[in-house]
C-alpha cells in the first residue's frame, strides 16, 4: 500500500497531537507504550519519522519517551504553533 506525501504528513501530525494529548502530564523522558490504544492510528512509518525528526526517541518495538514539547516543535505541518497540545 503507498501513502501520499500529504498523507504521511497528516499522519505525522495527528501523530504528534495523539502524542501530546497521551504525554501532557508526564515528564519529557517518561517511558510510554507505543500500543497504547489512543495511539493506534499512528502508521508504522511515521513513528520512525518522527525518531528521525527527534521528536520521540524509540526504546524498543514498544516503548518510546518523548524528547520535545509542543512549543519546541518545528514540524511543516506546525510552524506557527506555540500553545500546549
Amino acid at each position: 500500500m503507498t501513502i501520499s506525501k500529504a498523507d504521511l504528513l497528516a499522519n505525522e501530525a495527528l501523530a504528534l497531537r495523539l502524542i501530546g494529548q497521551h504525554s501532557i502530564a508526564a515528564p519529557i523522558g517518561d517511558l510510554h507504550q507505543k500500543d497504547a490504544p489512543q495511539l493506534q492510528p499512528i502508521l508504522p512509518t511515521t513513528w520512525k519519522s518522527l525518531e528521525d525528526a527527534g521528536y520521540i526517541r524509540m526504546l524498543d518495538i514498544w516503548h518510546f519517551q518523548v524528547l520535545r514539547r509542543s512549543r519546541e516543535l518545528t514540524h511543516p505541518c506546525f510552524p506557527k504553533l506555540t500553545q500546549a497540545f
